[in-house]
């Protein structure tokens, strides 16, 4: 081992068990797979959960043993050279065989590592807890991060594999992109039980106002605007009423819709089973109203990719099982991992 490499691998801090100069070990392939994917060094030390210098370290080890630049170092970002671009179809296919293996051999008290779960919040306020203690029973060496946005958000952290698998209101239509149906939730308009909709006693829940009026004189306040909740407000009552100039208020947490529809400051567009128990307590009513919004439907979504693949799969399956106990079904699904 020449001194510049040496230099190298004492920068990148790596460990003594990554030293090995026979050959490669599966996690420099992987180190080099998420640079040509992520296209960075830094963006692949933040998937792997180490440093940039550790990551370069790696790679530098891995052209010295083969010969040959694997990136363009002419580029500020981590552009392919041919050979680069070889190795990535092999790189793929080595570790989607030791993912293969892991499944079939591992017990699911066995695996290790992080597993990142982004969900909507409308499933944090269900059954989430529900789902996560299930994880931990089947995998309780696995760590577990949730991530809480909007599907929009999630959508794009699913693409730029920033979490692992997503619970949110949409499914996405590329290829190696997976989506199961988890369950569905009705959506309605709500207002303070003392918000006046009429001319007479405005507690009174047969008081009136015609539909166009009312939405005209209160703003709407649910989710942000790229939103699908937000989109489907929008196209009904356009296409119920006619209206184009409604006030839409974006909020990205349904704690502050609630208090803010609670406070009489507008009407709110939600899941109902978000506001279940505000209505049976009689502090807000369901609107009666000719517009009528679609229900919201729930999928796990991931991409599959060179790792965790079978472990995505479990845990959509957890989730399913999840969603059908809070919702009282019955369903079987398939564990690919668990093989008790």
């Amino acid at each position: 081992m020449g001194p510049r490499r040496l230099h190298a691998l004492r920068a990148g801090g790596v460990n003594s068990w990554e030293r090995t100069g026979d050959m490669r070990d599966l996690r420099t392939f992987e180190t080099f797979y998420w640079v040509a994917k992520l296209g960075g060094f830094r963006a692949a030390a933040a998937k792997l959960h180490t440093t940039q210098p550790a990551v370069s370290a790696r790679i530098a080890q891995l052209e010295q043993e083969l010969g040959v630049e694997l990136f363009d170092a002419n580029r500020r970002r981590a552009t392919l050279t041919a050979r680069g671009a070889l190795l990535v179809e092999y790189a793929e296919r080595l570790l989607k065989v030791r993912d293969e293996l892991l499944a079939a051999v591992a017990q699911p008290a066995a695996l290790r590592g992080k597993f990142t779960i982004g969900t909507s919040e409308t499933l944090v306020r269900t059954w989430l807890s529900s789902l996560i203690e299930d994880i931990s029973a089947r995998y309780p060496n696995l760590i577990i991060d949730i991530a809480v946005d909007n599907s929009p958000e999630l959508r794009q952290r699913i693409l730029a594999q920033d979490i692992d698998l997503a619970l949110m209101t949409e499914t996405i239509p590329n290829d190696g992109v997976h989506g199961v149906k988890l369950c569905s939730y009705e959506v309605c308009f709500v207002v303070a039980r003392g918000l006046p909709l009429g001319a007479h006693d405005p507690a009174d829940d047969c008081a009136t106002r015609p539909d166009d009026e009312l939405f005209s004189r209160y703003p709407i306040i649910t989710w942000p605007a790229y939103t699908l909740l937000s989109t489907n407000v929008l196209a009904r009552i356009r296409e119920a009423l006619g209206l184009a100039d409604m006030r839409i208020w974006g909020v990205s947490s349904v704690q502050t819709i609630i208090d803010m529809v609670h406070a009489g400051r507008g009407i709110g567009a939600l899941s109902s089973v978000l506001v279940q128990d505000a209505i049976d307590a009689g502090a807000l009513r369901v609107l009666d109203t000719s517009v009528v919004l679609p229900a919201l439907d729930y999928y796990a979504v991931y991409l599959e990719g060179t790792s965790n693949n079978a472990l995505k799969r479990s845990i959509s399956a957890l989730a399913q099982e999840a969603a059908a106990r809070h919702h009282g079904q019955a369903i079987q699904v398939f564990d690919p991992i668990d093989k008790k």
